[in-house]
């Protein structure tokens, strides 16, 4: 039997919502490597946290989705343009990432609540995932939350009501 040691991890208290300076080119030894193929992101690149806080807190990575400043539309169904620190950018959506924290560079702030949650929807919608499910499954998974208070009830009919 071979030992396996234990790596230690950057502890880094990441969160969801917040937005991070992240190195995207792939590592080989400890260096990067330049084998980002055509639009994959590549190079530093701000990223917004989208995996929940009990992943960002127990594991060693995270989900994120990269920002870029260039503007011109590429899948304008994938794209959230926000002006997050006063900075004009999309938050592209198609190319979500599980990376280790060990590739954050530094924290630039936080997300507001508002564009975090279109960056949400155009990841479900992108992903087909509120399809894929049949409407009883939704409906069963929504009063699972609100019975283990994940939901508050009262909030979500004060959303329904405004709609």
């Amino acid at each position: 039997m071979v030992a396996i040691k234990a790596k230690t991890t950057k502890k880094i208290a990441v969160k969801r919502g917040e937005v991070y300076l992240t190195r995207f080119d792939p590592l080989k030894k400890g260096k990067f490597k330049k084998i980002v193929k055509n639009t994959e992101i590549k190079d530093p690149h701000p990223a917004v946290v989208i995996s929940n806080n009990i992943q960002n807190q127990k594991s060693s990575r995270i989900t994120v989705v990269p920002f870029t400043h260039t503007l011109k539309p590429f899948y304008e169904s994938w794209e959230v343009y926000s002006n997050f620190n006063n900075e004009k950018g999309k938050i592209m959506c198609d190319q979500v990432k599980n990376i280790d924290k060990k590739r954050i560079i530094k924290h630039l702030g936080t997300l507001d609540p508002k564009t975090l949650k279109e960056v949400e929807r155009k990841i479900l919608d992108g992903l087909e995932l509120i399809k894929s499910l049949a409407n009883e499954q939704l409906l069963l998974e929504l009063a699972r939350r609100i019975k283990t208070k994940e939901l508050d009830w009262e909030k979500i009919l004060a959303k329904i009501e405004e709609v």
